[in-house]
């Protein structure tokens, strides 16, 4: 069947009580990238009637700098539309006096080999499409893995280096809380707990105290004041509520939510709707002064930096039988193509669930569509299961690198991804002096998809908390600004917004078949070729993988199907917390 067609409506994103002249401003929250270097820059701009607060990546990581307590203490924070907590660490924590390295040593080590043991083994259904598409599993190129274990070895010296002193305490860089110094700080006196699948935790305390996200003061904000954890900084989650740790049992009979810190910002009066927008700037841009690392808008979008249809898609709970109420970023992706300058391969017709989240630089796909997806860039990969990674010799990518990847949702978006951005320079963790390179997209076991950073990079993105829905459309890669608040806009539904998904939605039955489009695009259609392209140029990029989570009394993290084809879903969405993988920020540091 065919999605159910419905009608085409305006949606007005102003509350009902809006005036037309909007009392609210935007604040931006700008991300800001560390790059690999020895000067980290804290740039804090100010334009206007709104102000930019810097986000930076170090890394695979996001982060911003807001302020807490009384005193206004700056704390830096892993910024993650993936989970909806906000937690930071204790200036008593043990973590406090240790140096990166020495948690690299100590905590990290311990928790990359309990990391390590859990990378999936390839599915039989991945062990049968390699065979199938004749790719070689731990082949030539395995062999010279430095570390047959699978764990990754110690950075060579003349690789590049994170923008941090490693030799410095982490909170003096990033920062920690002292609450003995805050005149406004309450504690709840209950426990806070959370533990990730790469083996880091964060336990400690319920508190609140005022948290100042650029110019707006959130008074008595709830949050989690960690004293013990084996990360070195705290999370910003700006999930739905439904993903707070405090509703992630679905059998506890004391769940509930509270106002995290859009909810906040929205109960308080400093944006009229729980709602952001994202935008991350490709990197070769990053040099450029003019250009942004990237910004989060609270209650606003900025129309500038979208090039194209910009669509609403319906917040979709694929874990209905467990938590009926909850709902966080999944929306329905139509159909994944490959594209040239001369052809479109199409690798899955079949709709798919995918959580957009910025907290992921790893993407996730189910079975086949990853092994087509990786035949569709080039035949040569090869898997390696210590890393659970489609590995190639870098010298054979001078024109697959060029491609790119279309991603479609309902009928009028298609977000142009380059395949430059979902690879990574994997040549240190190999022996032989050659370069090698990575695809940063791994196998999804339970038919669900993750789409991270690599794909947002390419990605406009409006998070719609209130109304559980997302906008998307493709980025416009600029330093123009057209900055509006919500109640001053209208964003239309795409024309196959739906509210439900189900298994009679089309899909691809056959394993090896890829349909192909000449001319490359996926247009209005299936097999429609476009008349405009994406900027293939290439683009460095970082990669890290989504962490299921689970608090403190929560359940399995995650479930698996039977069969590609099943419907059977069982994980509980408020599981799925994105704070970087720890395997990839060592890959990063090699």
């Amino acid at each position: 069947m065919i999605l159910n067609h419905l009608v085409l409506i305006t949606l007005s994103i102003a509350l009902a009580s809006a005036k037309l002249q909007s009392p609210f401003k935007a604040n931006k929250l700008p991300f800001k990238k560390v790059y690999h270097s020895n000067d980290p820059k804290d740039r804090l701009i100010k334009r206007d009637d709104y102000e930019s607060l810097d986000l930076r990546h170090i890394g695979v990581l996001y982060t911003a700098e807001i302020q807490i307590g009384s005193d206004e203490t700056e704390i830096e924070v892993i910024v993650d539309t993936g989970s909806a907590d906000l937690w930071v660490i204790d200036s008593d924590a043990a973590v406090c006096e240790l140096s990166y390295d020495e948690i690299e040593a100590n905590s990290f080590s311990s928790a990359s080999t309990k990391f390590m043991d859990k990378i999936a083994p390839a599915s039989q259904e991945l062990l049968d499409g390699l065979s199938e598409f004749g790719f070689a599993l731990d082949g030539e190129i395995s062999q010279h893995l430095a570390d047959k274990s699978g764990r990754v070895s110690k950075r060579e010296e003349n690789q590049q280096d994170f923008n941090i002193d490693r030799s410095e305490p982490v909170c003096e860089q990033f920062g920690s809380f002292d609450s003995s110094s805050s005149d406004t700080f309450q504690s709840n006196n209950t426990a806070f707990g959370i533990a990730y699948l790469d083996g880091t935790t964060a336990n400690g305390t319920w508190v609140r105290d005022t948290v100042h996200i650029g110019d707006f003061a959130i008074s008595q904000q709830s949050f989690a004041l960690v004293n013990i954890t084996d990360n070195y900084m705290g999370i910003l989650g700006l999930g739905p509520a439904t993903q707070q740790t405090t509703n992630s049992n679905p059998v506890a009979a004391n769940r509930f939510t509270y106002d995290g810190v859009v909810d906040s910002l929205r109960s308080q009066g400093f944006i009229n709707s729980a709602s952001f927008s994202v935008y991350l700037s490709p990197d070769e841009d990053n040099e450029h002064d003019e250009f942004s690392d990237g910004e989060i808008l609270f209650g606003a979008i900025d129309k500038a930096k979208i090039d194209g249809p910009f669509r609403l898609f319906p917040y979709v709970n694929p874990y209905k039988p467990i938590y009926p109420d909850q709902y966080t970023s999944y929306v329905t992706v139509s159909t994944i193509a490959v594209s040239s300058s001369s052809e479109t391969l199409i690798i899955e017709r079949r709709p798919r669930l995918a959580l957009i989240d910025t907290g992921a630089t790893f993407s996730y796909l189910p079975t086949y569509p990853l092994i087509r997806l990786a035949f569709s860039i080039h035949g040569g990969f090869e898997y390696v299961s210590q890393l659970g990674l489609f590995v190639i010799r870098t010298s054979s990518l001078s024109v697959a690198r060029k491609k790119v990847i279309e991603f479609k949702f309902g009928d009028d978006v298609v977000i142009q991804s380059p395949v430059s951005d979902h690879l990574l320079d994997v040549s240190g963790l190999f022996t032989d002096g050659q370069s090698y390179s990575a695809l940063t997209v791994r196998e999804s076991l339970d038919g669900l998809s993750i789409l991270g950073d690599t794909f947002i990079k390419s990605a406009y993105l409006f998070f719609d908390n209130e109304n559980s829905q997302l906008g998307i459309g493709q980025i416009k890669v600029t330093d123009d600004e057209d900055i509006e608040v919500v109640g001053d806009f209208t964003i239309e539904q795409d024309p196959a917004y739906s509210s439900t998904w189900s298994s009679d939605l089309p899909h691809e039955t056959f394993t090896r078949a890829l349909s192909t489009a000449s001319g490359g695009g996926l247009g209005t259609g299936i097999n429609t070729a476009t008349t405009s392209r994406a900027s293939s140029s290439s683009r460095s990029s970082s990669s890290s993988s989504s962490r299921s989570t689970s608090g403190s009394a929560s359940g399995s993290a995650s479930a698996t199907q039977a069969e590609e084809t099943s419907t059977d879903l069982g994980a509980p969405a408020a599981t799925l917390s994105a704070t970087p993988c720890l395997f990839a920020l060592l890959l990063l540091m090699m």
